[in-house]
């Protein structure tokens, strides 16, 4: 049971601070950039917001992909979806 529990709790450490470490790699400020080159001829910032950049991530991924209906073809590098998505999450700053 003690064994259960720590490896549970090493799998959880691990996988937070994997996702905070690529969170904070990703660059509002290239992002930015990211939206009004590629989301903003057609979105408004604020529509965009209220996704959490987990959620928005994978939807920018599957648009990508191909297998999220979209209106244009979406071509973007994990880099640039990760600074997209922290874009948002900064409220457009």
């Amino acid at each position: 049971m003690h064994m259960n529990y720590l490896n549970t709790s090493v799998v959880a450490i691990t996988a937070a601070v994997v996702f905070f470490a690529g969170t904070a790699e990703a660059d509002s400020v290239a992002g930015k950039q990211v939206f009004d080159e590629a989301c903003a001829d057609c979105h408004v910032r604020s529509s965009l917001q209220g996704t959490s950049p987990r959620e928005f991530s994978a939807t920018v991924r599957a648009i990508v992909a191909g297998t999220h209906m979209h209106e244009a073809k979406l071509t973007l590098t994990e880099a640039q979806i990760a600074d997209l998505s922290a874009y948002l999450a900064g409220g457009g700053k």
